[in-house]
């Protein structure tokens, strides 16, 4: 844990999951809402009963704004952080990939009219590679409100979610997803204007 972390009995974090979608593989955001608010990165590997920590940092990671690729190696997020570097929040924050469960950019941050580099960044052809692997294939078909979450997230109804035990007000939406296929664990999200 980095200095000043918050100490896990002193602070108890805001968790979003990523399911991968073709492996065993959830991302973990936990967010702690202390002074300065720090962020965790997890790897979950549910078949092996792993939960790998990553990276910590103050910069605000949009979880819903973050993919897993379908192997689970590779994350895609957005986050914002000072307005000197590479996340200006200024700007709306940057988007690029990293290896799970860390943060070191893979990919070139991209910031609204800023070309900041990262020092971790592969070769162009591998960084474009690694762009496709979350490239979302063109339909006319209304996409959920859900989709952010990831390709393995459902909407469910408000009742659904009462008999999972999910106890919401009538204005949020609610997705689930079933990572432990042929179990009965599900994960359910529940989405409103202040969730991030």
């Amino acid at each position: 844990m980095p200095p000043h972390a918050p100490q896990p009995d002193l602070a108890v974090p805001r968790l979003w999951c990523i399911a991968a979608s073709h492996a065993p593989i959830i991302a973990v955001i936990a967010r702690f809402y202390t002074e300065p608010r720090w962020t965790c990165v997890l790897r979950w590997h549910w078949q092996e009963n792993t939960v790998d920590e990553g990276a910590w940092t103050t910069m605000r990671i949009l979880a819903l704004n973050c993919e897993l690729s379908a192997s689970g190696e590779f994350l895609c997020y957005h986050a914002k952080g000072p307005n000197d570097g590479p996340f200006c929040a200024d700007y709306g924050g940057g988007t690029a990939i990293s290896r799970l469960p860390w943060l070191s950019a893979l990919t070139h941050p991209m910031v609204y009219m800023h070309g900041f580099k990262s020092r971790d960044a592969l070769s162009s052809t591998d960084q474009n590679t690694l762009r496709e692997l979350f490239r979302k294939p063109k339909t006319d078909t209304i996409k959920p409100w859900c989709e952010p979450l990831g390709p393995t997230w459902t909407p469910i109804s408000l009742a659904q979610a009462a008999q999972l035990g999910v106890d919401i007000g009538p204005s949020a939406h609610v997705a689930a997803t079933c990572p432990l296929a042929n179990t009965p664990i599900t994960i359910v999200a529940v989405v409103n204007a202040q969730t991030d």
